[in-house]
């Protein structure tokens, strides 16, 4: 069996953000004639079946009411056979798994999944699983061909993405129906949407509870990132574009929000800061562009990457020429980033990224963070003394992520010869303080493992080191890294390294 010889372990401190983002919410107001709903909520429990009761408060118009009401009945019955319950259970260590089917299974936690593909990948928020190491998964829900609801199977994590919080669960041989996904911009998304949370008592049946929202309430929740000394978000939401839905009398992770069709249009979270914390709020991921590309990377198998751009902004300082107030300034260019390699450079006025005219220092921040690493990214840009605009295209690189939970990815990374590499920029900060000296000015990319016994590690490749060209050719990322070592044919391969200080060539035969 192959074994592989990983990096050293990684100090697991917080970088500065460095072309992350902060909290930002993008919802804009809902339609005045639908704000009543604000005051309107409804709790269905639903068994199959439905059986519901309607409880509401204060409504301002009863021919709507009735009308919500009816339309919530309809869209929850059309999602009984894609909603689920997930029952988180731990497993001790060298114990047998507990099935529900036995009389000790005691799960600690439910949460709701909904199905997104044909071939059962159940979606839901990342932590609300736990320790996916220690905890099994049991899924609750009503098969197509099923007369009632009842435990249809265990379910495996098909991949999980810490930066996004999403994870995708896997269950195979359960007839259950695809829910469509909403690639939803702000501007198209309706005001009247509804939340369904699915519980289960596990011995017996596998219920919903359901209410109507209004999804685009315009609260502002954000992280600013102008005032100094500023706490930063070191989890999904620094991505940006939470949606705040009120009422909510059930705000619980992994609630799915679904439109009038039964379409996929977000996931509730409480993984928000305390100071943007609503009572009576839910907090919704919504399946904007950025939410789409992360799940279809999921369904893939693999977990996204969280994006470096290399720059430090700063706002800029009012003066009396409106037409110099665009944008927002350079105010440092990191070590071996995509934009120290692309010639960004201090004091240079960003007026826009992909095509958006920048408004601020964390608005320049979120329209980097709704990419991923290895996007292409254009960034427009007046130097200081230059009237022109230039127009810098480059390759978003991948930054160090303190992970609550780890990505878990279900296919194997690309390997060459045994090695498998990183982003530079991905390292620790420790990490990165040691490389940093040996870094070229063309840019590397680091050795993060080596297979044992393989051609690479024959020849004398070992994990730390820095490779800076593959048969001459400039290596800046694990993207470049695998397009050069695919070309290749059988010839031997020559690796430049570079290890404390020292530059050496080494050839892997093959």
């Amino acid at each position: 069996m192959n074994q592989t010889v990983d990096q050293a372990s990684r100090e697991w401190v917080q970088l500065d953000n460095f072309g992350g983002s902060e909290l930002h919410d993008r919802s804009t107001p809902g339609s005045i004639v639908l704000l009543f709903c604000t005051l309107i909520t409804f709790t269905l429990p639903l068994t199959t079946p439905i059986d519901s009761t309607v409880i509401a408060q204060s409504p301002s118009s009863s021919t709507a009411l009735d009308e919500l009401s009816a339309s919530l009945k309809e869209v929850t019955n059309q999602s009984r056979h894609s909603i689920v319950t997930i029952a988180r259970s731990v497993t001790p260590s060298n114990s047998a798994v507990v099935l529900p089917s036995d009389s000790q299974f005691n799960p600690s936690e439910f949460t709701t999944g909904i199905v997104i593909s044909n071939t059962g990948h159940i979606l839901t928020a990342y932590h609300t699983l736990g320790q996916p190491d220690k905890n099994s998964y049991f899924i609750f829900g009503q098969p197509k061909t099923a007369e009632n609801a009842s435990w249809i199977g265990e379910a495996s994590i098909h991949a999980a993405d810490p930066w996004m919080d999403l994870a995708l669960l896997k269950i195979d041989g359960v007839d259950l129906v695809k829910t469509n996904v909403s690639k939803m911009d702000d501007q198209d998304l309706p005001s009247i949407a509804y939340m369904l949370q699915a519980s289960a008592s596990y011995t017996t049946n596998h219920q919903f509870a359901s209410q109507i929202i209004v999804l685009n309430e315009s609260h502002n929740i954000v992280n600013k990132a102008d005032p100094p000394n500023e706490t930063k978000i070191a989890n999904r939401y620094e991505h940006g574009g939470l949606l705040v839905a009120v009422p909510a009398a059930r705000p619980a992770s992994g609630n799915v929000v679904l439109d009038k069709n039964g379409s996929l249009l977000g996931i509730s979270t409480l993984r928000i800061p305390t100071s943007a914390f609503i009572p009576g709020a839910a907090c919704i991921m919504p399946t904007d562009t950025t939410f789409v590309t992360a799940l279809e990377s999921l369904i893939a198998g693999m977990p996204t990457n969280p994006p470096l751009l290399g720059i430090s902004f700063e706002n800029i300082k009012s003066t009396t020429n409106a037409d110099t107030e665009l944008g927002v300034l350079v105010n440092r260019v990191g070590t071996a980033t995509p934009a120290l390699f692309s010639g960004l450079k201090p004091s240079d006025r960003v007026i826009a990224i992909n095509s958006i005219n920048v408004e601020s220092n964390a608005h320049a921040q979120e329209l980097i963070a709704r990419s991923f690493a290895g996007d292409k990214t254009s960034i427009s840009v007046v130097r200081q003394g230059n009237a022109t605009i230039m127009l810098f295209n480059l390759t978003l690189a991948k930054r160090f992520n303190q992970h609550v939970q780890p990505p878990i990815a279900s296919v194997d990374p690309y390997r060459f010869e045994g090695i498998t590499v990183e982003f530079v920029t991905a390292s620790s900060p420790a990490d990165f303080r040691r490389y940093a000296a040996d870094i070229p000015q063309s840019g590397a990319v680091l050795t993060d493992a080596v297979e044992l016994d393989s051609p690479a590690w024959n020849a004398g490749i070992r994990a730390g080191m820095l490779i800076a060209t593959v048969n001459n050719k400039p290596c800046t990322s694990p993207f470049e890294f695998r397009q050069i070592t695919e070309s290749l044919s059988d010839t031997p391969a020559d690796l430049d390294v570079i290890q404390s200080g020292k530059r050496l060539t080494i050839s892997i035969q093959r």
